[in-house]
């Protein structure tokens, strides 16, 4: 089976009942309370994006809040199961220093372009 035959059976599902594995990590999703940072290969063979995306839309919809648990995505069009690598870990680390409430300048700053920090 050739990458793009791969490519296409993993980024469509089937119409019908949802996968098992989509399901459960939407369930989980559903009612989670804490901020969350997510980032998505768009080339995953081993978590379909699709499974991430659907779980980032429903992050957080069963806690009764009124707004949205806070959260932030990241696709990344070339990347497999690693994911952004060292520029999601720019990202992640930025999203934790504002939800931890760090200083403003604290640290060095972050340029999210590879190969620059």
């Amino acid at each position: 089976m050739n990458s793009f035959r791969i490519m296409a059976t993993i980024g469509s599902l089937p119409a019908g009942p949802p996968h098992p594995v989509l399901r459960r990590r939407v369930a989980f999703a559903r009612r989670a309370a804490a901020p969350a940072h997510f980032g998505i290969g768009l080339r995953d063979r081993v978590c379909p994006p699709s499974t991430g995306f659907a779980a980032y839309h429903q992050y957080g919809a069963a806690t009764g809040r009124p707004a949205p648990v806070d959260r932030e995505i990241h696709g990344y069009p070339f990347n497999q199961h690693e994911g952004g690598e060292a520029v999601q870990v720019r990202r992640q680390l930025r999203w934790l220093a504002r939800v931890l409430g760090a200083p403003a300048g604290a640290g060095r700053p972050v340029d999210d372009r590879a190969g620059r920090s």
